[in-house]
């Protein structure tokens, strides 16, 4: 099994260390949110003196922002199945134009208020 002592983010690569050895890692996504998800895991003790990479690898990391913004999207595109509204163009570039035509349907804000 491969070990590493600590991790820790430079630059735009995750940084592994293993005794006088270190491995640079690319980080190819959101690097503020990977930089905050290993600050967080460094603080609650997670991280012990002895890591192993396969539990690095196992670690899933995902955009809260992105994640709602999709649901909402898809309870659009639910809403306009339900209720037969025709829509001229589906993808989530299109997000605010579905958005806007469902709001004008006469249930949509009964359906979407916020508890």
């Amino acid at each position: 099994m491969q070990k590493f002592d600590k991790v820790g983010i430079y630059e735009d690569n995750l940084v592994i260390h293993y005794k006088f050895n270190q491995v640079n890692c690319k980080i190819t996504g959101d690097i503020n949110m990977v930089q905050k998800y290993i600050i967080r895991l460094q603080d609650s003790g997670i991280f012990t003196e002895q890591n192993y990479i396969a539990e690095l690898k196992d670690i899933s990391i995902y955009n809260i922002d992105y994640q709602s913004r999709l649901k909402e999207y898809i309870d659009h595109l639910v809403y306009s199945l339900y209720f037969k509204i025709e829509l001229p163009n589906i993808g989530y570039q299109y997000n605010s134009e579905i958005k806007k035509i469902c709001s004008t349907h006469e249930y949509f804000k009964m359906v979407n208020i916020r508890l």
